[in-house]
């Protein structure tokens, strides 16, 4: 299932070697997501994980389990 998706970044944390976990505010909801090669500054990833910033973005892959 692919979903296009606009969010503000609230904040980031490390995650693995070149990963970061960022805390998005979408129009529906909060959600944590993984942004892939955020931590070096060569891929057009690491501006997306700049907190106070308005992306779009395309969410791939399962939904998370209801709570």
């Amino acid at each position: 299932m692919t979903i296009k998706n606009k969010g503000l970044v609230i904040s980031c944390k490390d995650f693995k070697d070149n990963a970061t976990i960022c805390l998005i505010l979408t129009e529906n909801n909060i959600k944590n997501y993984i942004i892939q090669g955020a931590k070096k500054y060569t891929t057009t990833t690491h501006p997306l994980s700049q907190p106070l910033t308005y992306i779009s973005f395309t969410e791939n892959g399962k939904e998370s389990l209801p709570q």
